[in-house]
């Protein structure tokens, strides 16, 4: 009995840690019909990369319809019909990935600067990236905190350029 837990231990000892790589590399598992409707990319405990991105798409088959999809070790582990309230009120335009030159590692990077500046060393962040409007720039809004999970500040940048457009 005493081997066997030995071995179960020494399983889960040796597993890798999971994650879903940086945003951009997620939005690349989404299927074709996805990636050209994805409103809302986030995910929680970066460090810098999380353990899963999750996104708010519309799909252009089988009826349509906002989908939560959730992406972890560069696969789909979830996809399914959503009533994401916040994404219909918002009304927000389908993020333009091909203006997104900021990808959440960067945007890590920024935000490490801005824990720094305040005297204080980023251990993970919370990342939502989105764009308000067909002619805006797509936006990260970066929530950090320290190794402890006490929390640091807000930063906003442009994805387009990484410029900082706010923070708290």
């Amino acid at each position: 009995m005493k081997r066997w837990l030995f071995s179960l231990f020494s399983l889960f000892a040796v597993a890798p840690i999971l994650n879903a790589g940086t945003a951009l590399q997620a939005v690349q598992v989404l299927p074709a019909f996805y990636r050209d409707n994805v409103y809302r990319v986030s995910a929680d405990n970066g460090t810098p990369n999380p353990p899963q991105w999750f996104f708010t798409v519309r799909s252009n088959s089988g009826g349509g319809g906002l989908h939560s999809v959730t992406v972890q070790d560069q696969e789909i582990i979830s996809d399914k019909r959503s009533l994401d309230i916040r994404t219909l009120v918002t009304d927000p335009s389908p993020i333009d990935f091909a203006r997104v030159r900021i990808d959440s590692d960067a945007a890590w990077n920024v935000a490490g600067q801005f824990c720094q500046q305040k005297g204080r060393k980023l251990g993970s962040a919370s990342f939502v990236l989105q764009q308000k409007g067909v002619t805006s720039a797509p936006l990260w809004s970066v929530w950090c905190y320290d190794a402890a999970g006490n929390y640091i500040g807000l930063v906003t940048l442009l994805a387009t350029s990484g410029d900082v457009i706010s923070s708290e």
